[in-house]
Parts: C-alpha cells; structure tokens; sequence
C-alpha cells in the first residue's frame, strides 16, 4: 500500500496497515421508468501488523464499538462512521502479530 494512503480509527493512526479494502453495496430497483439505488451495505476490510520489538500505535480494535474509521488518500478522505467491527482474524508468528479484520458502518461521507 502507498505510504500516503493511511487509516485512521477515533482519530489515531493505525500502524502498519498492509492491505485495505472498501466496499460500498447498494440496492436498486426499477421504478417510474428509473433506476432508484440506495447504500445498503458499507464495509471496510484491512490488515496490519504489529511488530513484537517495534513501536505501536496502541489502538486495541478488539474492545472498539461505535467509531469512526476514516481512509485518507492523496486524492480523497472516505469517513465511516457508527462503525462496529463484524470480523477479526488474529494470526500469531514468530515475530509479529498479524490482525485481519472487516468493519462495517452505518453512514458513509467523502471529502
């Protein structure tokens, strides 16, 4: 992942994120001779690791309920809001802890 592109999560950076994944779902219909969508799903996958002799971020997502989850890029800052983590896949290796995890968010705003 490109070093500008970075996570934030109640407003602290997360250290480490190796992968990121967005998806925004909608629903859609026909109706009137147009197509009416809404957002019906709003989820945010990534993974990060954390180092056993390296610095932290201290950010423990496990106990985390209702936060914010925002995606900064050189382009964009794509904020998730009443966000609750649905996934978590911890991964224990010699060296480093690696944390998968998916979150999901009830409103979703771009700037």
């Amino acid at each position: 992942m490109d070093k500008s592109t970075y996570v934030t999560v109640a407003g602290k950076r997360l250290a480490n994120v190796s992968e990121l994944a967005i998806k925004l779902e909608r629903d859609w219909e026909f109706a009137d001779s147009a197509v009416k969508v809404s957002v019906s799903g709003l989820s945010v996958s990534f993974t990060r690791c954390i180092y056993h002799s390296g610095a932290t971020d201290g950010i423990n997502l496990r106990t985390l309920s209702n936060f914010t989850l925002q995606v900064h890029t050189p382009e964009q800052i794509s904020t998730f809001s009443g966000c609750q983590w649905i996934d978590f896949q911890e991964i224990i290796e010699e060296n480093r802890i690696v944390e998968k995890v998916k979150v999901v968010a009830s409103n979703y705003g771009i700037a």
